[in-house]
């Protein structure tokens, strides 16, 4: 029951913190941000590409529907750094509002606490991307395939790899008392090697193993199979299996060295 209630108090602080503290130009800017990478990939795809795609390309994605492989890289993109930008910073938030002792004192635990962010910025991202349906509709992005129940396996899975990763990126940021380089380096890492704008393939072959290692490139991969081939989830078991070992792992490794860390952040506050 006391889980229950840090559940739902830190839900309603993340909204009541939204509403009060954050302006509406990061709601604009996000919706900016998905149509301008539209708008580009439309201008590239029509002028440049003159509405084709190569062999080699549909032979690697499974689509010629290049426009949607973009969106859904770049939707995917978004969220997750919407929800790890705002999951992981939680932490170093609290230090720097000079609540941190009373939350490190306060016997809570630190696996409800983090979910709650994390289920309060999943229906923040989600309304955001409600607003954006009409800018979809202006560039003529369809979903043929769309399946409900698989796409709501795929997010859930994804979002327990997200929440691991949030983990490990709140103790880096924490132990560092920094979260721009971090954050942002991480950011770039998952843009450039996730498979967001173009097939993994295209990378030199070490980088591409390496980015077998980040969640992203399987939730991008299962959501793309899902979407625009109609893919079972029977069918890719491996990215299913892999980003649920993930989400094991890293949020074994996040909440074991949590303490460490946070007994660290304590100290350094102390002097």
């Amino acid at each position: 029951m006391k889980n229950v209630y840090v559940f739902k108090a830190n839900i309603y602080k993340y909204f009541l913190t939204l509403h009060r503290a954050y302006p509406r130009s990061f709601f604009i800017g996000s919706l900016f941000t998905i149509f301008y990478t539209l708008l580009y990939s439309h201008i590239l795809y029509n002028n440049i590409f003159d509405g084709q795609v190569d062999n080699d390309f549909i032979y690697r994605t499974g689509t010629s529907n290049y426009m949607g492989y973009i969106l859904v890289g770049i939707l995917v993109y978004s969220f997750t750094v919407s929800t790890l930008l705002n999951v992981s910073r939680s932490l170093i938030t609290e230090k720097r509002l000079g609540t941190l002792e009373s939350v490190m004192l306060a016997p809570y635990n630190r696996g409800f606490y983090f979910l709650a962010y994390m289920v309060a910025q999943t229906i923040h991202t989600f309304c955001e991307l409600i607003f954006a349906i009409p800018i979809l509709l202006i560039f003529g992005v369809k979903f043929p395939y769309f399946h409900l129940g698989s796409f709501i396996i795929v997010l859930l899975i994804s979002l327990f790899a997200f929440l691991g990763l949030s983990l490990l990126l709140a103790n880096i940021m924490l132990y560092t008392r920094d979260t721009y380089i971090s954050q942002n380096t991480l950011f770039t890492i998952m843009f450039l090697i996730c498979g967001i704008n173009f097939p993994i393939e295209y990378l030199p072959s070490i980088v591409a193993k390496i980015s077998y290692f980040i969640p992203v490139t399987h939730s991008v991969k299962l959501f793309r199979s899902i979407l625009l081939r109609g893919s079972s989830i029977s069918i890719e078991a491996n990215s299913i299996w892999a980003l649920l070992i993930q989400g094991v792992i890293y949020t074994t490794i996040g909440l074991m060295t949590m303490k460490k860390v946070e007994k660290i952040a304590l100290e350094n506050i102390e002097g």
